[in-house]
């Protein structure tokens, strides 16, 4: 913001409009665009893994494993929160139907009512069924999304590359 606009009818940036900003810094910085592109990806993939509160750290070990930015992968896990949360029960059904076993969740109603005794099984099979769920799904779409997102970082790295001319 200059010294001559008002705070007031100033605008934050959208979710994209950071996003973008994220990226031109890295590019800035001389990480490639395949290497920004496979961080979204692997970050976005990450981020809808099916155990809450176990991404940031899945994000940062893949991260340092394939020598990938940091900053790019948290910012994709981040962004990828609340479809976390919508997809829990879709990877749930489909990791079951996949397991060839109905979905019981009468161990939660259980819990609910006062008896305990199923929930440790319940909560084993159910974060089963999630994660085969997304393994089923997520990799391969991960995949496709790399030949997606790549050609979108190296048009913005194109346009950083003639401003900086």
């Amino acid at each position: 913001m200059s010294t001559n606009e008002n705070p007031k009818t100033a605008t934050k940036p959208s979710f994209v409009g950071k996003l973008k900003e994220a990226i031109v810094k890295e590019l800035k910085t001389g990480i490639s665009p395949e290497k920004i592109a496979l961080s979204l990806v692997l970050g976005g993939a990450i981020g809808v893994f099916p155990l809450i509160g176990t991404t940031m750290a899945l994000a940062a070990v893949f991260g340092f494993l394939l020598r990938l930015n940091p900053i790019s992968v948290q910012l994709a896990n981040y962004a990828m929160y609340p479809l976390q949360i919508f997809l829990l029960i879709p990877f749930l059904e489909f990791g079951a139907r996949l397991s060839g076993t109905r979905l019981d969740l009468e161990w939660a109603y259980r819990f609910v009512d006062g008896d305990p005794s199923l929930l440790w099984k319940g909560l084993r099979d159910s974060a089963l069924y999630a994660v085969v769920g997304w393994g089923a799904t997520v990799p391969a779409l991960a995949f496709a999304s790399y030949f997606v997102v790549l050609p979108l970082v190296k048009k913005i790295d194109r346009i950083v590359r003639k401003d900086s001319l």
